[in-house]
């Protein structure tokens, strides 16, 4: 039988790894596409929620963090202009059409110095940097903060549990992102970002008893909530994170097409994990 159970509303509609996409858009300025993307209509996309890498991502044109100075724990030399410029004026230009749209920032990785590996690709962070990272993402805010954008919340680690040797990606546990988000939780606190949210987890549905619910047993005051992606497990999993932390968010944030064992298996997949005419899917139920 199908649960007809509805946890949380629904509060944004996603446009997601904004510098992958954002090159077209600066480019078609012409066309209007920021009001194409931010606004409501027929020929309209609606969307209220952008999230945005810290650094490079698996769709960047290029690697880059905001700091690649090797060994710069004090931050020297840290540039928010490390981004494409295309990034900010982009940005700038949908809150145009529509300033109310949230920002969501997150990092797919820590510079490669703070790793083991030396990498943006792949690795794990080394948590005798958890300090420097935190104010590393702090540095973030406040360059956003001096372009004129607002940041709505912030992730600490996209995909905590995955290492990829081709794209940047890092692996932090639970215990450590818990350490992170606290650390950070405090210096946003007394640095004017107190409204601005920490978001934890950002992985897949099959580890929603574990990873999510461990960070929320270390450090669940700093965080309102965790998100999930869609490329392992199944929306019904993200039942048992809410049954054991009812009061915390629930965000639903990445999923790409994906290829599977044939055309008619990958319709039914998203029908039964996209679609928002499922109560169970995220866009209803979380």
């Amino acid at each position: 039988s199908q649960d007809s159970s509805q946890y949380w509303s629904l509060i944004n509609y996603l446009f997601d790894r904004a510098p992958g996409f954002l090159p077209r858009i600066d480019g078609r300025r012409s066309l209007d596409r920021p009001s194409s993307i931010a606004t409501d209509g027929a020929n309209a996309a609606g969307m209220s929620y952008l999230r945005v890498p810290l650094g490079a991502s698996d769709f960047s044109a290029s690697t880059y963090t905001f700091d690649d100075t090797s060994g710069d724990t004090s931050l020297s030399n840290f540039n928010i202009n490390a981004a494409p410029s295309y990034l900010y004026s982009t940005i700038a230009d949908i809150r145009t059409v529509n300033s109310g749209i949230k920002i969501h920032v997150c990092p797919w990785s820590p510079p490669g110095w703070m790793k083991d590996g030396g990498s943006i690709a792949g690795g794990k962070f080394y948590t005798s940097f958890t300090s420097t990272y935190a104010n590393y993402l702090l540095k973030a805010l406040q360059g956003f903060q001096s372009k004129g954008i607002p940041v709505w919340g912030i992730s600490l680690q996209n995909e905590p549990q995955n290492s990829n040797p081709t794209y940047p990606s890092a692996l932090i546990d639970a215990y450590w992102e818990g350490q992170l988000g606290t650390q950070l939780r405090a210096l946003m606190n007394n640095n004017g970002f107190s409204s601005t949210l920490i978001i934890g987890y950002e992985h897949n549905w099959d580890d929603a008893g574990a990873y999510p619910v461990t960070l929320m047993e270390d450090a669940g005051s700093a965080f309102d909530g965790v998100s999930f992606h869609c490329y392992a497990g199944n929306v019904g999993d993200q039942k048992t994170f809410y049954n054991a932390y009812p009061n915390k968010n629930v965000y639903f944030t990445e999923c790409s097409g994906t290829i599977g064992s044939d055309w008619w298996s990958d319709i039914k997949w998203y029908l039964n994990n996209m679609s928002a005419s499922r109560r169970l899917s995220p866009l209803n139920r979380y």
